[in-house]
């Protein structure tokens, strides 16, 4: 029997927003709306507002979305999971909305342009017209809107000042840069008192090493970084502080990140100035940005807990505890592969030969942990190295489709005695196949698919975690992996769907360690390097 609408409110918002920022991640990956600039006609007012209405919209929904849900009163009735002939329509409008689109974007008359575009445009409200109604009956999406109040209100004003933000933080980073250029001059004149001074060209030069402040070292990204953030952690953990005052906590995570940028790049100059120039302008200049963002981040939800202005229990959070954290086991391996990632390649210049401490970081927190991640089923049977040789399928496929180059062995590796070759290798290897496979596992499909239900997520088995966490927990794994996003987040979704399928940890890790396996054979029998 087909379970009724409201027994699964989360799933059902969940796979609705799931298949929308899906088929929006690939309509943007593949639609420029460039190519419409200079366009006569409609076409051209497309290219020209397209992507700022589109922008409004999205994060209309996502507010409205979240004001509605935080009323809590809003009682749907029974019906079927999925209206299918909606859902048919759906992906059937959706294909058409990608003819068009092709067509749209390429070369034609203008008067079949225009003609294009209308057609485009009624496509397209079609397309989002009958997903929704795909979910819910028109019945209930009226009734929402009707007891929202002012809700929409709300939703329009946060969607406007997101795009007002995004435009004042782009048309205003030439005044945070010259700050930071003031901030920079301030603490190395004690240090570097011939200090060369270029305002036109924003430039500082030492004896031997200089740098120039562009819109990258504004600061602007992490200032944006550190209040998404506060503001997720405050939100989270809401029942924890006192507000208002807890909301300085914003402007004071945005200082200290914004006053840490100028200290990087002074750090950078003096650095480069010792007579280290490659490990400044390499790893350093890359790397000490997210140091300072994650050191100002752990610091607060260290600290501020403590401090009785801010918690509503300071005593609790300070006392000393002998109780196991359970998240604790599964979130520290994976963190010490990014802390122990930032510090090895912030000391690198040209290549990252200290790749291998990352294995041993991760084994040590393993170990530490032992006992209590203990209690997992760590087996496998066939369905985790058969889903491992399938998401190395995707990897592949995906690369070929975007035409990534192939690469040749780093020339810094090539150029290393055999010795120092091979041990880079093996260990390279070795945290690929073992410690990688068990840290990420652990974080995304141990903790965070679960976590998302609930706080008490060791009590999830994981074959009842919620799509709405496998969607999170593989969006996030996806984004990770930078620009092979679209290949990690489908690689996330296999990985989670063979935990839950088996309840069993044991086959995501070995579908994981697989496909790591898989691609080490694929870079050193075949040279396919682009994948290290």
């Amino acid at each position: 029997m087909t379970p009724p609408l409201k027994s699964h409110p989360r799933l059902r918002v969940g796979l609705l927003f799931g298949i929308l920022i899906t088929e929006l991640l690939i309509g943007t990956t593949w639609l420029d709306g460039a190519d419409l600039i200079g366009k006569n006609g409609l076409a051209g007012q497309i290219g020209f507002v397209g992507a700022r209405v589109l922008k409004f919209l999205v994060g209309f929904a996502a507010a409205f979305a979240a004001f509605v849900g935080l009323q809590g009163n809003f009682k749907l009735p029974d019906g079927p999971f999925f209206r299918w002939p909606w859902l048919a329509l759906h992906f059937a409008s959706a294909v058409l909305f990608g003819f068009l689109s092709d067509t749209l974007y390429g070369r034609g008359s203008a008067r079949a342009q225009d003609l294009v575009a209308v057609a485009w445009i009624v496509v397209g409200l079609l397309t989002l017209g009958a997903l929704a109604l795909a979910f819910y009956p028109l019945s209930s999406l009226t009734a929402v809107i009707r007891n929202s109040g002012t809700a929409s209100l709300y939703a329009a004003g946060v969607s406007a000042l997101g795009l007002a933000v995004v435009g004042l933080s782009q048309s205003t980073w030439q005044s945070a840069a010259n700050l930071t250029f003031q901030l920079v001059q301030l603490l190395l004149r004690p240090v570097l008192p011939n200090l060369i001074v270029q305002p036109e060209r924003m430039r500082l030069q030492g004896h031997t090493f200089g740098v120039i402040i562009n819109q990258e070292c504004s600061g602007l990204e992490g200032v944006g970084l550190m209040l998404v953030f506060s503001v997720v952690w405050l939100w989270l953990y809401r029942a924890d502080f006192l507000f208002p005052r807890s909301l300085l906590l914003l402007p004071a995570g945005v200082v200290a990140v914004y006053l840490l940028n100028a200290v990087r790049i002074a750090m950078l100059l003096l650095l480069g100035d010792a007579g280290a120039p490659q490990i400044a302008a390499g790893g350093f200049h890359s790397q000490a940005g997210w140091i300072a963002f994650n050191g100002v981040a752990l610091g607060m939800t260290l600290l501020v807990p403590r401090l009785r202005w801010f918690s509503r229990n300071p005593a609790a959070q300070a006392a000393p505890t002998h109780s196991e954290n359970p998240t604790a086991a599964y979130m520290i391996p994976f963190l010490a592969i990014l802390a122990t990632g930032m510090i090895t390649r912030a000391a690198s210049a040209n290549f990252e030969w200290l790749y291998g401490l990352r294995f041993f970081a991760v084994a040590i927190a393993l170990w530490k942990f032992r006992r209590q991640l203990r209690h997992l089923d760590w087996r496998s049977g066939l369905w985790g190295p058969t889903t491992g040789v399938f998401v190395f399928a995707i990897w592949l496929g995906f690369d070929r489709l975007q035409g990534v180059p192939t690469a040749a062995i780093p020339p810094a590796l090539a150029s290393g005695s055999s010795f120092a070759q091979a041990l880079w290798i093996v260990f390279r290897a070795l945290a690929a196949i073992t410690t990688v496979p068990i840290a990420e596992e652990l974080a995304f499909r141990g903790c965070l698919m679960r976590r998302v239900s609930s706080a008490d997520f060791e009590t999830i088995p994981l074959r009842s975690a919620s799509w709405l966490g496998v969607a999170v927990s593989s969006i996030l794994f996806g984004l990770l992996h930078g620009d092979r996003w679209i290949a990690g987040i489908l690689a996330g979704f296999a990985f989670a769907l063979v935990a839950r399928r088996n309840n069993r940890i044991g086959d995501a890790i070995v579908a994981h360690a697989t496909t790591n396996a898989l691609l080490a054979w694929y870079v050193l029998y075949l040279g396919q390097w682009q994948y290290w």
